[in-house]
């Protein structure tokens, strides 16, 4: 289903809500409420083309007329090239469950975590944090620990040390994850287009349990506009100790 919900080529509005603390933070986990998110049906726009309105006084010779005709063929190819089908987001779930997600924050310094209860969780964006699977108290979660670019920055150290202390009071295999910026892309990695920023890696666990790395380009001039730009299913590459 999520070849259904983030599609390649298609652009998404992603506007996310700010996290909604569900406590303090527990030995260095921060639950947050659970919001539900969907993506909506996609609409489509295109460049717009000239309008083919006489000049007045303007009688064009049969070659003006051919070369005119050339370019409003151009016009109308390169408005079809433009074409973008743009999917918005929204709070709460839709009927069509494969739509809907939960949003994930990241949080500094600690292993931010939500509860899917049955729905696709949506995180990032990433830059070396890894997302895991687990059960703490009983309690199926999904979590992002909250690492920085730096290793050894203070809020990577806390995150990790928080991961690593619980990874390691747990037997092995209550837990999965993997590392979606870092982990290798099978094939080429999906380029930029003109026009596009930075590549933006988001990463989604489903329902099912699944990891998946997405490769995104946010629009140079309107940034919460992402494309799709490329998805690969990952198995977990956590270590089996579950230290990282």
């Amino acid at each position: 289903m999520i070849e259904q919900k983030l599609i390649v080529g298609r652009y998404i509005e992603l506007n996310t809500p700010p996290p909604v603390l569900a406590g303090p933070a527990v030995l260095g986990f921060q639950e947050v409420n659970r919001v539900v998110l969907h993506i909506d049906e996609s609409s489509s726009s295109s460049a717009p083309v000239t309008p083919n309105n006489p000049v007045p006084g303007f009688n064009p010779s049969f070659k003006q007329q051919v070369q005119i005709g050339l370019q409003r063929t151009g016009e109308k190819i390169q408005s079809q090239f433009d074409r973008q089908r743009v999917s918005t987001t929204g709070v709460g779930q839709v009927a069509k469950v494969h739509r809907n997600f939960v949003w994930l924050e990241w949080l500094g310094g600690v292993v931010s975590e939500v509860q899917p209860t049955g729905t696709d969780v949506l995180t990032g964006p990433m830059s070396g944090c890894w997302i895991t699977a687990y059960l703490r108290g009983g309690v199926h979660y999904i979590g992002h620990v909250g690492t920085v670019m730096d290793p050894a920055h203070p809020d990577s150290i806390a995150a990790r040390t928080a991961w690593n202390n619980f990874a390691a009071g747990v037997p092995m295999g209550a837990y999965s994850g993997f590392n979606p910026f870092n982990d290798p892309w099978v094939g080429v990695v999906p380029g930029p287009l003109p026009g596009e920023a930075a590549r933006k890696t988001f990463a989604l666990v489903s329902s099912a349990g699944n990891f998946y790395t997405i490769i995104t380009y946010p629009q140079a001039n309107k940034p919460t506009r992402i494309r799709i730009a490329g998805i690969q299913q990952n198995v977990s590459s956590l270590p089996q100790n579950g230290q990282i």
